[in-house]
């Protein structure tokens, strides 16, 4: 049985937002959905764990899934700049475009943009041994 856990973000800050996705996943959930995101920054970052999926409505603000390490965030909507900056592993699903520096210095994983994406996509990503960052952009790319 799949545990799923749902948090309204609508006026909340960033900071609190991650310690109850971070709550959530120690508590065991592998879904966790969150509605109303408004440009909140850092969702995602750092966390672990295969088998957690975060879905996300709304536009995530930047740097999202910074530096996460095996989980799946799903975005039904836009993202800002920097999603997947210096991801280590898991995916990042972006259903419409993304701001710039998209996989910025990614070492491992995938990013997939439906739409487009801004300047400096990929940018000194890092292939290394087994880890192979994959990056697949759908529209084109700012230039």
């Amino acid at each position: 049985m799949t545990t799923t856990v749902k948090i309204d973000t609508k006026g909340l800050h960033y900071t609190p937002l991650n310690q109850q996705i971070r709550a959530a996943i120690a508590a065991g959930a592998e879904e966790i959905i969150l509605d109303n995101v408004l440009g909140q920054r850092f969702i995602g970052n750092g966390i672990r764990g295969k088998g957690v999926t975060l879905t996300i409505h709304g536009v995530p603000g930047g740097d999202l899934a910074m530096f996460m390490s095996g989980p799946s965030i799903i975005v039904h909507g836009n993202a800002d700049h920097a999603p997947g900056n210096t991801m280590d592993n898991g995916r990042v699903i972006i259903h419409g475009s993304a701001g710039d520096a998209v996989a910025h210095s990614m070492r491992g994983g995938r990013v997939y943009v439906r739409d487009n994406i801004g300047y400096r996509g990929g940018i000194h990503m890092k292939q290394y041994t087994d880890k192979r960052p994959i990056l697949v952009v759908g529209g084109g790319a700012r230039v």
